[in-house]
């Protein structure tokens, strides 16, 4: 099968998502937007 580990996926879905109502869906915390650049 071609599941993968929570972990991974979550970091993939961390790195993936940038609206915060999207990341909300995934109990993903907002991103930070006092970030330079």
């Amino acid at each position: 099968s071609s599941e993968w580990p929570e972990d991974r996926l979550m970091a993939a879905m961390d790195a993936y998502l940038e609206r915060d109502h999207d990341r909300a869906l995934f109990g993903l915390p907002p991103r930070q937007k006092d970030e330079p650049g």
